[in-house]
Protein backbone atom coordinates (compact mmCIF):
# COMPACT_ATOMS: atom_id res chain seq x y z
CA UNK A 1 0.00 0.00 0.00
CA UNK A 2 1.27 3.42 -1.13
CA UNK A 3 2.03 5.65 2.23
CA UNK A 4 -0.24 8.11 3.17
CA UNK A 5 1.93 11.20 2.67
CA UNK A 6 1.14 10.91 -1.35
CA UNK A 7 -2.46 10.66 -0.75
CA UNK A 8 -1.96 13.41 1.32
CA UNK A 9 0.13 15.11 -1.76
CA UNK A 10 -2.21 13.75 -4.03
CA UNK A 11 -5.37 15.15 -2.60
CA UNK A 12 -3.85 18.86 -1.85
CA UNK A 13 -3.44 19.66 -5.46
CA UNK A 14 -7.44 19.33 -5.85
CA UNK A 15 -7.53 21.81 -2.99
CA UNK A 16 -4.46 24.39 -3.61
CA UNK A 17 -2.79 26.36 -5.78
CA UNK A 18 -0.64 23.81 -7.75
CA UNK A 19 2.83 25.76 -6.79
CA UNK A 20 2.55 25.06 -2.93
CA UNK A 21 2.15 21.65 -3.91
CA UNK A 22 5.13 21.29 -6.29
CA UNK A 23 7.38 22.61 -3.57
CA UNK A 24 5.40 20.47 -0.99
CA UNK A 25 7.03 17.27 -2.76
CA UNK A 26 10.24 18.66 -3.59
CA UNK A 27 10.60 19.10 0.19
CA UNK A 28 8.90 15.30 0.86
CA UNK A 29 11.40 13.60 -1.84
CA UNK A 30 14.41 16.27 -0.84
CA UNK A 31 14.27 17.64 1.87
CA UNK A 32 16.98 20.17 2.97
CA UNK A 33 19.44 19.37 5.26
CA UNK A 34 18.45 15.85 6.13
CA UNK A 35 18.92 13.56 2.89
CA UNK A 36 16.37 12.19 1.18
CA UNK A 37 13.94 9.73 3.20
CA UNK A 38 15.32 7.04 5.06
CA UNK A 39 15.38 4.10 2.64
CA UNK A 40 14.07 5.98 0.12
CA UNK A 41 15.88 7.57 -2.83
CA UNK A 42 14.43 10.57 -4.38
CA UNK A 43 14.02 8.98 -8.16
CA UNK A 44 11.91 6.34 -6.06
CA UNK A 45 10.14 8.86 -3.93
CA UNK A 46 9.00 11.28 -6.95
CA UNK A 47 8.24 8.29 -9.08
CA UNK A 48 5.62 6.83 -6.14
CA UNK A 49 3.83 9.78 -5.53
CA UNK A 50 3.19 10.50 -9.28
CA UNK A 51 1.54 7.25 -9.51
CA UNK A 52 -0.67 8.03 -6.59
CA UNK A 53 -1.27 10.99 -8.24
CA UNK A 54 -1.88 9.61 -11.55
CA UNK A 55 -4.21 6.56 -9.75
CA UNK A 56 -6.21 9.55 -7.67
CA UNK A 57 -5.97 12.75 -9.66
CA UNK A 58 -6.16 11.24 -13.27
CA UNK A 59 -3.33 11.17 -16.10
CA UNK A 60 -3.77 15.11 -16.66
CA UNK A 61 -2.79 16.36 -13.41
CA UNK A 62 -0.14 13.59 -13.09
CA UNK A 63 1.78 14.39 -16.10
CA UNK A 64 1.08 18.12 -15.47
CA UNK A 65 2.88 17.81 -12.40
CA UNK A 66 5.70 15.92 -13.61
CA UNK A 67 6.21 18.56 -15.99
CA UNK A 68 6.09 21.14 -13.70
CA UNK A 69 8.54 19.31 -11.18
CA UNK A 70 11.00 18.57 -14.00
CA UNK A 71 10.83 22.67 -14.88
CA UNK A 72 11.53 23.38 -10.71
CA UNK A 73 13.55 20.44 -9.20
CA UNK A 74 17.10 20.39 -10.69
CA UNK A 75 17.24 17.03 -8.38
CA UNK A 76 14.19 15.48 -10.48
CA UNK A 77 15.37 16.34 -13.33
CA UNK A 78 18.62 14.08 -13.01
CA UNK A 79 15.76 11.12 -13.27
CA UNK A 80 13.37 13.09 -15.36
CA UNK A 81 13.89 10.68 -18.35
CA UNK A 82 13.61 7.67 -16.19
CA UNK A 83 10.79 8.74 -14.16
CA UNK A 84 8.61 9.97 -17.01
CA UNK A 85 9.36 6.69 -18.85
CA UNK A 86 7.20 4.57 -15.91
CA UNK A 87 4.86 7.00 -15.06
CA UNK A 88 3.83 7.15 -19.11
CA UNK A 89 3.38 3.69 -19.44
CA UNK A 90 1.03 3.32 -16.65
CA UNK A 91 -0.49 6.49 -17.73
CA UNK A 92 -1.18 4.92 -21.26
CA UNK A 93 -2.54 1.64 -19.76
CA UNK A 94 -5.22 4.26 -17.59
CA UNK A 95 -5.81 6.20 -20.91
CA UNK A 96 -6.00 3.22 -23.31
CA UNK A 97 -6.27 5.16 -26.28
CA UNK A 98 -2.79 6.00 -28.37
CA UNK A 99 -3.70 9.30 -29.42
CA UNK A 100 -5.20 10.44 -26.33
CA UNK A 101 -2.01 9.62 -24.38
CA UNK A 102 0.31 11.01 -26.75
CA UNK A 103 -1.52 14.41 -26.48
CA UNK A 104 -0.70 14.73 -22.79
CA UNK A 105 3.30 14.45 -23.79
CA UNK A 106 4.92 17.25 -23.46
CA UNK A 107 8.82 17.64 -25.30
CA UNK A 108 10.22 17.95 -21.38
CA UNK A 109 12.02 15.13 -20.03
CA UNK A 110 13.78 14.59 -23.42
CA UNK A 111 10.76 13.28 -24.56
CA UNK A 112 10.35 9.75 -22.64
CA UNK A 113 6.60 9.94 -22.45
CA UNK A 114 6.28 9.90 -26.13
CA UNK A 115 8.92 6.83 -25.98
CA UNK A 116 6.94 4.79 -23.36
CA UNK A 117 3.71 5.36 -24.95
CA UNK A 118 4.48 4.17 -28.27
CA UNK A 119 6.73 1.62 -26.88
CA UNK A 120 3.43 0.23 -25.20
CA UNK A 121 1.35 0.82 -27.57
CA UNK A 122 3.54 -1.46 -31.12
CA UNK A 123 4.00 -4.30 -27.55
CA UNK A 124 -0.03 -4.55 -28.02
CA UNK A 125 -0.55 -4.31 -31.67
CA UNK A 126 -1.70 -7.60 -32.53
CA UNK A 127 0.72 -9.11 -35.49
CA UNK A 128 0.26 -8.72 -38.74
CA UNK A 129 -1.33 -4.54 -38.06
CA UNK A 130 0.85 -2.55 -39.89
CA UNK A 131 1.65 0.91 -37.38
CA UNK A 132 -0.38 3.94 -39.62
CA UNK A 133 3.12 5.91 -38.75
CA UNK A 134 1.55 8.85 -40.42
CA UNK A 135 -1.41 9.04 -37.55
CA UNK A 136 1.18 8.28 -34.74
CA UNK A 137 3.85 10.46 -36.00
CA UNK A 138 2.09 13.37 -37.91
CA UNK A 139 4.87 15.93 -39.20
CA UNK A 140 3.23 18.56 -37.89
CA UNK A 141 2.99 22.29 -39.11
CA UNK A 142 6.04 24.15 -37.58
CA UNK A 143 8.55 22.35 -39.82
CA UNK A 144 11.09 21.77 -36.95
CA UNK A 145 9.96 17.89 -36.51
CA UNK A 146 11.48 17.79 -33.05
CA UNK A 147 8.50 16.17 -32.11
CA UNK A 148 8.15 13.80 -35.46
CA UNK A 149 11.77 12.73 -35.14
CA UNK A 150 11.47 11.74 -31.63
CA UNK A 151 8.60 9.98 -32.02
CA UNK A 152 10.32 8.35 -35.09
CA UNK A 153 12.73 7.29 -32.25
CA UNK A 154 9.75 6.12 -29.77
CA UNK A 155 8.29 3.84 -32.75
CA UNK A 156 11.82 1.99 -33.29
CA UNK A 157 11.42 1.13 -29.68
CA UNK A 158 8.27 -0.30 -30.18
CA UNK A 159 8.81 -2.14 -33.01
CA UNK A 160 11.54 -4.42 -31.27
CA UNK A 161 8.32 -5.77 -29.69
CA UNK A 162 6.05 -5.79 -31.84
CA UNK A 163 8.25 -7.61 -34.28
CA UNK A 164 10.19 -10.02 -32.31
CA UNK A 165 12.59 -9.34 -34.83
CA UNK A 166 14.88 -6.80 -35.58
CA UNK A 167 15.36 -6.70 -39.67
CA UNK A 168 11.64 -6.71 -39.51
CA UNK A 169 11.41 -3.96 -37.67
CA UNK A 170 14.37 -2.20 -39.17
CA UNK A 171 12.27 -2.45 -42.59
CA UNK A 172 8.92 -0.95 -40.65
CA UNK A 173 11.09 1.99 -40.20
CA UNK A 174 11.58 2.38 -43.97
CA UNK A 175 7.67 3.71 -43.88
CA UNK A 176 8.59 6.77 -42.20
CA UNK A 177 8.68 9.59 -45.21
CA UNK A 178 12.15 11.27 -44.52
CA UNK A 179 15.64 10.01 -44.19
CA UNK A 180 16.00 11.38 -40.32
CA UNK A 181 12.84 9.86 -39.00
CA UNK A 182 14.16 6.24 -41.02
CA UNK A 183 17.49 7.19 -38.92
CA UNK A 184 15.79 8.02 -35.03
CA UNK A 185 13.48 4.84 -35.49
CA UNK A 186 16.52 2.97 -36.62
CA UNK A 187 18.52 4.13 -33.41
CA UNK A 188 15.05 3.40 -31.32
CA UNK A 189 15.53 -0.55 -32.63
CA UNK A 190 19.20 -0.96 -31.79
CA UNK A 191 18.66 0.87 -28.47
CA UNK A 192 15.54 -0.97 -27.20
CA UNK A 193 17.01 -4.64 -28.61
CA UNK A 194 20.25 -4.15 -26.41
CA UNK A 195 18.32 -3.33 -23.74
CA UNK A 196 16.40 -6.36 -24.74
CA UNK A 197 19.23 -8.72 -24.43
CA UNK A 198 20.95 -7.56 -20.98
CA UNK A 199 17.13 -7.86 -19.66
CA UNK A 200 16.24 -11.91 -21.24
CA UNK A 201 19.63 -13.03 -21.59
CA UNK A 202 22.38 -14.37 -19.92
CA UNK A 203 25.89 -13.13 -20.77
CA UNK A 204 27.42 -15.31 -23.73
CA UNK A 205 30.93 -16.78 -23.16
CA UNK A 206 32.41 -14.93 -26.19
CA UNK A 207 31.86 -11.34 -25.27
CA UNK A 208 31.45 -10.54 -29.12
CA UNK A 209 28.75 -12.76 -29.84
CA UNK A 210 25.77 -9.67 -30.33
CA UNK A 211 27.87 -7.78 -32.51
CA UNK A 212 27.24 -10.33 -34.84
CA UNK A 213 24.00 -8.73 -35.91
CA UNK A 214 25.52 -5.53 -36.56
CA UNK A 215 26.83 -7.64 -39.90
CA UNK A 216 23.73 -8.34 -40.90
CA UNK A 217 21.95 -4.69 -40.91
CA UNK A 218 22.34 -2.59 -44.29
CA UNK A 219 25.86 -0.83 -44.42
CA UNK A 220 24.65 3.06 -43.54
CA UNK A 221 23.41 0.90 -40.15
CA UNK A 222 26.23 -0.44 -38.95
CA UNK A 223 27.50 2.33 -37.33
CA UNK A 224 24.62 2.86 -35.50
CA UNK A 225 24.30 -0.51 -34.32
CA UNK A 226 27.67 -0.29 -33.22
CA UNK A 227 27.55 2.74 -30.94
CA UNK A 228 24.41 0.44 -28.66
CA UNK A 229 26.05 -3.17 -28.76
CA UNK A 230 28.91 -2.23 -28.10
CA UNK A 231 27.83 -2.27 -24.59
CA UNK A 232 26.95 -5.50 -24.71
CA UNK A 233 30.79 -6.56 -24.63
CA UNK A 234 31.13 -4.74 -21.69
CA UNK A 235 28.06 -6.35 -20.15
CA UNK A 236 29.23 -10.25 -21.17
CA UNK A 237 32.83 -9.63 -20.21
CA UNK A 238 31.83 -8.30 -16.49
CA UNK A 239 32.78 -4.48 -17.70
CA UNK A 240 35.98 -4.99 -19.20
CA UNK A 241 36.80 -2.12 -20.96
CA UNK A 242 39.95 -3.23 -23.24
CA UNK A 243 37.84 -5.73 -24.04
CA UNK A 244 35.40 -3.27 -25.89
CA UNK A 245 38.65 -1.33 -27.27
CA UNK A 246 39.78 -4.63 -28.67
CA UNK A 247 35.94 -4.97 -30.25
CA UNK A 248 35.81 -1.97 -31.89
CA UNK A 249 39.86 -2.71 -33.63
CA UNK A 250 38.18 -5.89 -35.43
CA UNK A 251 35.87 -3.65 -36.77
CA UNK A 252 35.73 -1.61 -40.48
CA UNK A 253 37.23 1.74 -40.74
CA UNK A 254 33.72 3.18 -42.13
CA UNK A 255 32.47 1.50 -38.79
CA UNK A 256 35.30 2.05 -35.97
CA UNK A 257 34.02 5.80 -35.13
CA UNK A 258 30.40 4.87 -34.11
CA UNK A 259 31.81 2.00 -32.19
CA UNK A 260 34.16 4.34 -29.85
CA UNK A 261 31.22 6.53 -29.68
CA UNK A 262 29.88 4.05 -28.15
CA UNK A 263 32.42 2.84 -25.77
CA UNK A 264 32.45 6.44 -24.48
CA UNK A 265 28.30 6.16 -23.47
CA UNK A 266 29.24 2.93 -21.90
CA UNK A 267 31.96 4.61 -19.80
CA UNK A 268 29.11 7.50 -18.59
CA UNK A 269 27.97 4.91 -16.10
CA UNK A 270 31.65 4.58 -14.32
CA UNK A 271 32.96 8.19 -15.00
CA UNK A 272 29.37 10.34 -14.55
CA UNK A 273 31.06 12.41 -11.62
CA UNK A 274 34.79 11.68 -12.25
CA UNK A 275 35.16 12.82 -15.76
CA UNK A 276 38.23 14.25 -16.21
CA UNK A 277 39.32 10.28 -15.91
CA UNK A 278 37.58 9.68 -19.26
CA UNK A 279 39.87 11.51 -21.28
CA UNK A 280 43.36 9.16 -20.70
CA UNK A 281 40.32 5.84 -20.35
CA UNK A 282 39.67 6.87 -24.22
CA UNK A 283 43.39 6.71 -25.31
CA UNK A 284 43.39 3.20 -24.52
CA UNK A 285 42.66 2.23 -27.97
CA UNK A 286 43.87 3.82 -30.87
CA UNK A 287 44.75 7.22 -30.40
CA UNK A 288 43.17 8.29 -33.79
CA UNK A 289 39.55 7.62 -32.59
CA UNK A 290 39.79 8.92 -29.04
CA UNK A 291 37.60 11.92 -29.92
CA UNK A 292 34.72 9.73 -31.08
CA UNK A 293 34.56 8.00 -27.67
CA UNK A 294 34.94 11.19 -25.91
CA UNK A 295 32.42 12.45 -28.01
CA UNK A 296 29.79 9.64 -27.15
CA UNK A 297 30.57 10.30 -23.39
CA UNK A 298 30.22 14.16 -23.80
CA UNK A 299 26.51 13.83 -25.69
CA UNK A 300 25.30 11.18 -23.41
CA UNK A 301 26.41 13.12 -20.28
CA UNK A 302 24.67 15.86 -21.14
CA UNK A 303 21.90 14.14 -21.60
CA UNK A 304 21.58 12.61 -18.46
CA UNK A 305 23.15 15.53 -16.00
CA UNK A 306 22.47 18.61 -18.50
CA UNK A 307 23.93 20.68 -21.11
CA UNK A 308 26.32 22.65 -18.74
CA UNK A 309 28.22 19.49 -17.67
CA UNK A 310 28.51 18.15 -21.19
CA UNK A 311 29.72 21.93 -22.49
CA UNK A 312 32.36 21.36 -19.04
CA UNK A 313 33.71 17.97 -20.41
CA UNK A 314 33.85 19.38 -23.75
CA UNK A 315 36.17 22.55 -22.83
CA UNK A 316 38.66 20.11 -21.46
CA UNK A 317 38.99 18.65 -24.90
CA UNK A 318 41.89 19.27 -27.16
CA UNK A 319 40.74 22.04 -29.60
CA UNK A 320 39.68 20.41 -32.51
CA UNK A 321 37.73 17.65 -30.49
CA UNK A 322 36.27 20.48 -28.53
CA UNK A 323 34.57 22.17 -32.14
CA UNK A 324 33.12 18.65 -32.95
CA UNK A 325 32.08 18.13 -29.02
CA UNK A 326 30.46 21.84 -29.64
CA UNK A 327 28.68 20.78 -32.92
CA UNK A 328 27.73 17.43 -31.23
CA UNK A 329 25.58 19.23 -27.91
CA UNK A 330 24.50 21.47 -30.90
CA UNK A 331 22.97 19.28 -32.02
CA UNK A 332 21.35 18.32 -29.35
CA UNK A 333 19.83 21.60 -28.50
CA UNK A 334 18.42 21.53 -31.82
CA UNK A 335 16.95 18.30 -31.04
CA UNK A 336 15.22 20.01 -27.99
CA UNK A 337 14.24 23.47 -29.08
CA UNK A 338 13.14 24.92 -32.27
CA UNK A 339 13.70 28.73 -31.51
CA UNK A 340 17.20 30.82 -32.69
CA UNK A 341 17.22 32.86 -29.74
CA UNK A 342 16.54 29.81 -27.00
CA UNK A 343 19.42 27.80 -29.52
CA UNK A 344 21.96 30.91 -29.41
CA UNK A 345 21.24 31.45 -25.61
CA UNK A 346 21.62 27.78 -24.78
CA UNK A 347 24.72 27.72 -27.39
CA UNK A 348 26.26 30.12 -25.43
CA UNK A 349 27.15 27.73 -22.93
CA UNK A 350 30.23 26.21 -25.43
CA UNK A 351 33.01 28.97 -24.08
CA UNK A 352 34.25 30.86 -26.56
CA UNK A 353 33.47 32.26 -30.07
CA UNK A 354 34.90 29.81 -32.34
CA UNK A 355 32.91 26.58 -30.31
CA UNK A 356 29.43 28.63 -29.54
CA UNK A 357 29.56 29.48 -33.54
CA UNK A 358 30.10 25.64 -34.30
CA UNK A 359 27.10 24.86 -32.02
CA UNK A 360 24.94 27.45 -32.94
CA UNK A 361 25.81 26.77 -37.09
CA UNK A 362 25.38 23.08 -37.38
CA UNK A 363 22.84 21.55 -39.28
CA UNK A 364 20.42 19.00 -38.58
CA UNK A 365 19.66 16.19 -40.96
CA UNK A 366 19.99 12.44 -41.79
CA UNK A 367 24.02 12.95 -42.39
CA UNK A 368 24.83 14.30 -39.00
CA UNK A 369 25.77 12.56 -36.00
CA UNK A 370 22.94 12.58 -33.80
CA UNK A 371 22.90 12.89 -29.90
CA UNK A 372 21.42 9.47 -28.45
CA UNK A 373 19.90 8.73 -25.07
CA UNK A 374 21.82 7.11 -22.40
Amino acid sequence: MLATGSQAFAESLSTSNTSDPIKALIKICEPPRTGHPPGEEPQNCYTRHLHELLRTQGPTIAMLTLYQLAGTSAGFGNSCHVTTHHLSEAMYARVGNVAEAMALCQEGCAYACQHAVLTAYLRQLPQGTPPDFERLCPQGQHGDGLTHWQCAHGAGHGLVHHFSDVQQALTACKEFSLPLGRKFCALGVFMERSFEIVRTQSPPSDPRHHLKLCTTVEPHLRSDCYYYFISLVSWASRGSVPAMFEACEALSDETKPGCYRGIGRTLLAQYVDREGEVIPACRSGKAVYAADCWLGFASNLATARGLDRGFTFCAKLPAEARIRCSKDLGVAIRLRWADSDRIAAECQKAGGSLYVRACIDVKLNAGEPIVRSP
